[in-house]
């Protein structure tokens, strides 16, 4: 089973926050606002969009997870 932690994503369009559910092996290419409908995906550089868009980086929700 795998453990699941939390992560808020901010929409580049329109600013709207969303509580999701991280898997700590699943890396998110792209997302769908469920405000505005518009999807979105990783920023230039960064390996997923909890690392563009999320309030904690991915590493930091492994190192979580693996507490």
């Amino acid at each position: 089973m795998n453990q699941l932690t939390q992560a808020t994503l901010t929409c580049p369009h329109c600013q709207a926050t969303e509580i999701i559910l991280v898997d700590a092996s699943d890396s998110k290419q792209f997302h769908q606002c469920m405000h505005c409908h518009r999807p979105y995906g990783v920023s230039k550089n960064d390996c997923c969009i909890l690392c563009s868009y999320g309030d904690v980086l991915c590493s930091q929700v492994d190192q979580n997870l693996a507490l």
